[in-house]
């Protein structure tokens, strides 16, 4: 499992979103809020900013809470969950990052021009690498594979939504690394399930993950199983039919 990154070199989100936000409290909140909230607001991101800055997240989290909570109507109060959710990467606090990244994404639409799609983009993002990382970390045996699905399906929803956009690519190195995990962990518990004499579990298992992971080493792996667990059922020509195809499939193993 590798590293997960969770911002793009140059891609200074946390400069870029007070850069947007102070224009935008300029002409867009009309009379909704009064010059003191948008003054209170604005400190407190600027206090949140110079946490960052100092490498305090933890500070600069409960900073920014408190603008959320405090001053939701304002313009940085309305882009505050993206900021909540990043700086909650850098302290591990990832099931905090995908509530609040996956929040901001579905009211951005609230919030019309004010928000701009590549903020979008990156909560979707950062919501997948947060999952991601969240799978990466756990230590549960055996591993909790809902966590890769979930992170699979947020990377997924980026690209289906931004295929062009700047993070798809990224999103699809991390579905790729994910289905690579999963398919590592199925093959583990075929082995496991021969292992134990479990023949029919380990073969439907094998057969599942040479299915599902066509092409790939894990795929051969899986058909190697399939055939040892065949045989121990005394099933030689279904074992035989299965060792043909992985000849077939894979000449070189």
């Amino acid at each position: 499992m590798d590293s997960v990154s969770f911002h793009k070199p140059g891609y200074r989100l946390l400069a870029v979103l007070a850069l947007a936000t102070a224009v935008a409290g300029c002409s867009a909140t009309g009379g909704r809020v009064s010059e003191a909230q948008r003054t209170e607001a604005a400190g407190l991101h600027a206090s949140a900013m110079e946490a960052l800055e100092r490498g305090d997240p933890e500070a600069a989290l409960d900073t920014l809470k408190q603008l959320h909570d405090e001053h939701p109507a304002t313009p940085h109060g309305r882009r505050v969950l993206l900021e909540m959710a990043y700086t909650a990467t850098l302290i591990g606090r990832h099931d905090d990052a995908m509530l609040w990244a996956g929040v901001f994404a579905e009211e951005a639409a609230d919030h019309g021009d004010e928000i701009e799609p590549a903020d979008v983009e990156y909560a979707l993002y950062l919501r997948g690498a947060a999952a991601h990382a969240r799978w990466n970390e756990s230590n549960s045996l055996p591993p909790d594979t809902a966590l890769a699905r979930r992170a699979f399906g947020y990377y997924r929803d980026l690209v289906v939504r931004y295929p062009e956009g700047e993070r798809a690519a990224t999103a699809l190195r991390g579905m790729n690394e994910l289905r690579g995990d999963m398919a590592a962990e199925e093959l583990r518990m075929a082995r496991l399930r021969l292992k134990e004499g479990a023949y029919p579990e380990a073969a439907e298992r094998a057969a599942w993950v040479a299915e599902q992971y066509r092409g790939g080493r894990h795929a051969a792996d899986a058909l190697r199983v399939q055939i040892e667990a065949l045989e121990k059922m005394g099933r030689t020509r279904d074992a035989d039919a299965t060792r043909r195809m992985l000849e077939i499939l894979f000449p070189d193993l």
